[in-house]
């Protein structure tokens, strides 16, 4: 029997009519079935008895079927468990249905798509966050006729608040869109994601985008992700124009995300902070989590900082994460390393060992009693090297972190608390306390020093208030025996408004101020009782007694001049008891008296077990451009009085003074032939034993 292709098509045609009509009839039989009240109850019935939340609607459901079937609501918001304060709130929900299941007046839901959803995250007080319940087992099945088959899901225009516990502001998700498709365990989909990053209190803005291979199970409760990419540019706090990029060969979760992994681990970022280069990069072989318990091993993480003029950073290497119950981790062998580099030499490590402890929940790092050494470089010092312990803590919900450490230079030693309520700018108080400190120890030899210039960082953006309790200190040839009171660092300006000085027998209290931009310090203040001898210990002051007065004086500092040249000011003073040292006036005026008689000039030369009683003495020292000038000099003892002037040279020493002496009644009789006339002196030469001249016409100084 043969059949005609004509035959056949006409067959075919009628099978497919009748089977588009079956449909027909089957689709408006769902259409028509469905009952858009009954649904909604059903699905607030379930949201209420199995999570305590209520699900409100807008509008009742509809049911659509093409292109193909899906349910949608609109205007729909879920509350939080127990309440009424809505969790989470969405303009449209499309449910995405299977064709079949719809005949039997069944939904099986293969997809879900949803625009404009708005979220609110937030964690208690004991770690527990409000969506956990949502992705637990749950206790209750799903409504009557629901089953869950979704391999796909949107999500359009979606924003999120996440408020983690005791934080003031929350994390920001906008413009957040999702894509993800899931085919079988063993034929992975793919991952898709969107948004933008805000955290107006870190004046953070990133736009993130990522990518995935995705694979689920048990619902959304389990999954992985493999060759996960992520990526992260914008602004974040103080770091501008940043490039992130966060990298895993594998991410697995189970348990709704209460455990999993991640393997190979790269996490690079770039950006500027203000006139800073920053790059950072962390690699993590494998890391696991249990709740808030972290394992893992061989992290690495490193920052680099770089401008024109110097570079450093500093890397931490945790061998051994080992998870603590208790929420965190702790690390028994944990290295830290801080480099400086200044194009000029100068430059600073410093290394620490100990044990890191984290606690997740509470958003605490904690460092105890790590063991370390600092080193130095720098013209003024020799390589100096300082072993000692540090201990901290560092909370980064709050931003605050306190440091204890203990830094020895070999028999001295130097005490830190720190507090600081923000890291970046640095924000906070220090105190520093010494027993003992001897920094002439650590200067290096003079004829190294002579052209170095001292150090004047740039701290703009900085709010320290500091505490100095510094007991027993050697500097500059001086002996102090303390030196104590607050400091205050506010936008580059350093300033103290009670700093006060035990030295020389006597009393020193002071005001500083300094402008680091300009490169100047300014002091102010008064000294009483002070025992002038003592403030030179090399004789390079060839006065003695006990001072009072007032000084005001400002220091600029310029690179590759001495710091002497910069300082300025004046400084007014009495004595009682003075003394001029490397000079006998009495011997040194009866050897010239001849000359003095005669009218023509003479000299003596001095010797430093030499002196001279001047009694109570005054005068006004100003300093400019590396001299001092001596002003209004006067003292008056029993049988002398003297009046006049001069100067020095601060760098290399020499005095050079013009007095006029007077001889009084009691002058040695010796001299009985000079008294009741000025005679015209001049003290010129090394301050330990200056010649004594007389110059009965004035000459002009050679000095």
């Amino acid at each position: 029997m043969k059949i005609r292709p004509a035959s056949l098509v006409r067959i075919g045609g009628f099978l497919l009519g009748g089977l588009m009509a079956v449909s027909a009839a089957a689709t408006l039989f769902a259409w028509v079935s469905f009952d858009a009240a009954r649904t909604a109850e059903g699905a607030g019935r379930y949201f209420q008895q199995t999570y305590q939340r209520k699900l409100l609607l807008g509008t009742p459901p509809t049911l659509s079927l093409w292109p193909r079937p899906a349910l949608r609501f609109e205007r729909l918001a879920l509350s939080e468990p127990g309440q009424d304060e809505t969790f989470a709130s969405a303009e449209q929900l499309r449910v995405e249905l299977a064709w079949l299941p719809l005949f039997e007046r069944r939904f099986e839901i293969t997809g879900l798509r949803v625009d404009n959803l708005a979220l609110r995250l937030r964690e208690d007080a004991s770690g527990r966050w409000n969506a956990a319940d949502l992705f637990a087992p749950a206790p209750a099945s799903a409504p009557e006729g629901w089953r869950w088959q979704a391999d796909r899901l949107e999500l359009r225009g979606a924003r999120a608040a996440i408020e983690p516990a005791g934080r003031s502001a929350p994390y920001l998700l906008e413009d957040f869109s999702l894509r993800a498709r899931t085919r079988s365990a063993e034929r992975p989909g793919h991952l898709q994601l969107q948004a933008r990053l805000l955290d107006r209190r870190e004046e953070t803005d990133l736009l993130l985008r990522g990518e995935a291979a995705l694979r689920l199970a048990d619902g959304l409760r389990a999954g992985r992700l493999d060759a996960l990419d992520l990526r992260l540019d914008g602004d974040t706090h103080d770091v501008k124009g940043t490039t992130q990029r966060l990298g895993a060969e594998r991410l697995e979760w189970r348990q709704g995300g209460q455990e999993g992994s991640v393997h190979a681990l790269q996490v690079r970022l770039r950006g500027a902070d203000g006139p800073q280069a920053l790059e950072f990069q962390a690699s993590l072989p494998e890391l696991a989590w249990q709740g808030y318990a972290l394992s893992g091993k061989s992290l690495k993480a490193r920052v680099d900082l770089r401008t024109v003029a110097q570079h450093g950073g500093f890397s931490l290497e945790l061998p051994e994460l080992v998870a603590e119950p208790a929420a965190g981790f702790h690390s028994p062998d944990a290295r830290f390393e801080w480099q400086h580099e200044g194009k000029d030499g100068t430059g600073a490590t410093a290394h620490l060992q100990g044990t890191l402890q984290a606690s997740l929940r509470a958003g605490e790092l904690r460092f105890d009693d790590g063991l370390g050494e600092l080193t130095l470089r720098h013209p003024l010092l020799d390589a100096t090297r300082a072993p000692g312990r540090l201990s901290g803590r560092f909370d980064w919900q709050r931003g605050r972190s306190t440091l204890l450490g203990t830094a020895s230079f070999g028999d001295d030693a130097l005490q830190l608390h720190a507090t600081f309520d923000s890291l970046s700018p640095l924000v906070g108080r220090v105190d520093l306390d010494s027993e003992r400190f001897d920094l002439d120890r650590l200067l290096a030899p003079a004829e190294r020093r002579k052209d170095a210039t001292l150090p004047w960082p740039d701290w703009p953006g900085l709010a320290l208030d500091a505490r100095l309790r510094l007991l027993d200190l050697r500097v500059g040839g001086l002996a102090i025996d303390s030196l104590s009171g607050p400091l205050s660092l506010r936008g580059g300006q350093l300033s103290s408004d009670g700093l006060r000085a035990r030295l020389a027998g006597g009393d020193v209290r002071a005001r500083l101020a300094s402008d680091t931009g300009a490169r100047q310090l300014s002091a102010e203040g008064e000294f009483t009782t002070l025992r002038l001898e003592a403030l030179a210990p090399q004789g390079t002051l060839p006065l003695s007694g006990l001072a009072r007065g007032s000084f005001a004086l400002g220091l600029t500092l310029t690179p590759g001049q001495p710091p002497l040249q910069g300082l300025a000011g004046n400084i007014r003073w009495q004595a009682e008891r003075a003394s001029l040292r490397g000079v006998d006036l009495a011997r040194g005026l009866e050897a010239l008296s001849p000359a003095i008689l005669a009218g023509r000039m003479g000299a003596r030369g001095g010797a430093a077990q030499e002196s001279s009683e001047l009694g109570d003495a005054s005068g006004r020292f100003v300093l400019a451009g590396g001299r001092l000038t001596a002003e209004n000099l006067a003292s008056r003892n029993a049988w002398l009085r003297l009046a006049g002037g001069g100067g020095a040279d601060l760098v290399s020493g020499e005095i050079d003074l013009r007095l006029t002496a007077e001889l009084q009644a009691a002058a040695p009789r010796t001299l009985a032939a000079l008294r009741g006339k000025p005679v015209p002196l001049r003290i010129k030469g090394a301050p330990r034993a200056p010649d004594l001249r007389y110059e009965p016409t004035p000459a002009r100084s050679t000095s």
